[in-house]
This record gives structure tokens, C-alpha cells and sequence, in this order.
């Protein structure tokens, strides 16, 4: 007996798409997509710390990319903004520490390395680089999508299915945390002397309730006979048949072309 969750999860739909109607043209293999992207990632970041005459070269591609599938640069990099003032702080890491090695006399140059900053830069700019072709490939293509990819690549069914709810519920803690922030402040107004303990307390509450919610939804799941050995589903969507090709827009759509282009970078430049 097949489980609701198990259709939830391998159910590959794409954002804006109908669920009664599949897609008449046929998508991308989400392996594909993923490991495109995941590929490249890893050729962007095996570039040497301190080489920047790359990235404009990988800048290019990675633009092309995030206009193909969003057909916009600035939700992709509005997105990502939160993130970028933590990408800066590791980056200027690297530099400093540095500068403190050499002040407690481990490298022989006092102060920093001027190459340092190449260096930092450089590691910043993989790191956006990953970030903003990670966001684009899970907007775009849809967390189910994503979810079918990592299943048929091997990933446990357990794993899946955790990953599904972490996102599923994610907005739902979002409004219990607010719900119980405005609770706690109606109850004690103005106070700030045990704001820490508050804080303490009410992130226990909400661990507490997300574990008893957890366990209602594993209840309900085991009723509906879910059985993690059950035979894989097959997903929703035209993924082209065996021997048929896929047109032109979707294969360009799955990024294949980016690791092929950011690897003929690497190893010419």
C-alpha cells in the first residue's frame, strides 16, 4: 500500500504548474539539474585561493544561468542577500588568521599578507557563487523536484521524507515562534532583566511542541500504512522516454552546459 507521503515526496512538480494536468513538455532529469549544479560548484571551488581572473570568466556563466531559469537577476541576489555579510565574515577570516600566525611567530611575515585579501576575495566569491546557484536551482525547480533528484542519486527514503517535513512545517514554527514571542512579551512588558531566560524557556516550548507534533505525524502516517520499504512511485511530469530526446529549452534548462563550460575555464585559465 502506497503512502500519501510517499506520493508527496516523489510527486515532481514544477512552481506555477497545475496538479491536475501534467506538463505536456517533458522536463529535465532532476539528477541532471543537481549534479550540474553541483558540479560546477566544484569546479568553481577548486579555482586556487587568490586567483581572480577566473571569476570573470565564471561570472558570465553563472549569470546566464540565473537568467535562464528565473529570467531575473535581483530576486536571486535578494534571496541571498542575508547571507552575504556571513559569506564576508569566513572570507576575512582567512586574511586574519593569517595576521594572527604571524603575531604569535608561527609564519615568518609580520602583519597581513597582501595576498591575503586576493585570497579572501577569491574565497568569497566561490562561496556566492554556491549560494546563489544552489537558491536558484531549489526556486526554480521546486523542492519536490529536488527531493526526486537526491532519492533517485541514492538518498535514503528516511532522509527525503525529513528534508520534505523540515520544509513543510517551516512556516508553521515561523508562526509559533511569533505566537508565543507576542505571549511572552504581553506577560511581561517592558521587562529586559531575565529576557535570556525567557528566551530559554520559550525555545524549550517550542521544541517541546514541534517533538509532540512530530510524533502526532508519524502516528498518522504509520495509520495510513506508510512503510518506508515501498516500492518508489513513479513521479509525476514527462522526464522523455528512453531513446526520445528532450527539446532544446529544457535541456539548456538543466544547466548541463555550466559544468562543461566552468571546467574548460578552469583549464584554460
Amino acid at each position: 500500500m502506497h503512502s500519501h507521503f510517499h506520493e508527496g515526496v516523489y510527486r515532481a512538480k514544477r512552481p506555477g504548474a497545475s496538479n491536475a494536468d501534467a506538463p505536456s513538455e517533458p522536463v529535465p532529469d532532476p539528477r541532471v539539474e543537481l549534479l550540474s549544479v553541483l558540479f560546477a560548484i566544484a569546479v568553481i571551488g577548486s579555482e586556487p585561493l587568490g586567483h581572480l581572473r577566473a571569476f570573470t570568466f565564471y561570472a558570465p556563466l553563472v549569470l546566464a544561468y540565473v537568467l535562464l531559469r528565473e529570467r531575473a537577476l535581483w530576486p536571486a541576489l535578494r534571496r541571498v542577500a542575508p547571507l552575504l555579510p556571513v559569506l564576508a565574515m569566513l572570507a576575512l577570516g582567512l586574511p586574519l588568521s593569517r595576521a594572527l600566525d604571524a603575531w604569535l611567530g608561527a609564519a615568518p611575515q609580520a602583519g597581513i599578507d597582501p595576498s591575503g585579501w586576493a585570497a579572501a576575495l577569491s574565497l568569497f566569491l566561490r562561496a556566492f557563487a554556491a549560494v546563489l546557484l544552489v537558491s536558484v536551482l531549489v526556486k526554480s525547480s521546486g523542492l519536490d523536484h529536488i527531493l526526486l533528484g537526491l532519492r533517485r542519486l541514492g538518498l535514503p527514503l528516511a532522509v527525503v521524507l525529513t528534508l520534505q517535513h523540515l520544509e513543510r512545517y517551516r512556516a508553521l514554527i515561523a508562526e509559533e515562534w511569533r505566537r508565543t514571542s507576542q505571549a511572552r512579551e504581553s506577560r511581561s512588558p517592558g521587562g529586559t532583566q531575565f529576557a535570556f531566560a525567557s528566551y530559554v524557556n520559550q525555545t524549550s516550548l517550542i521544541f517541546l511542541r514541534s517533538w509532540e507534533r512530530g510524533e502526532r505525524i508519524h502516528s498518522a502516517m504509520l495509520a495510513r500504512g506508510f512503510r518506508l520499504d515501498a516500492p518508489m512511485p513513479v513521479p509525476g511530469g514527462n522526464t522523455g522516454l528512453p531513446g526520445q530526446s528532450i527539446p532544446f529549452r529544457p535541456a539548456l534548462l538543466s544547466g548541463a552546459w555550466l559544468p562543461a563550460l566552468a571546467l574548460l575555464v578552469r583549464l584554460a585559465v
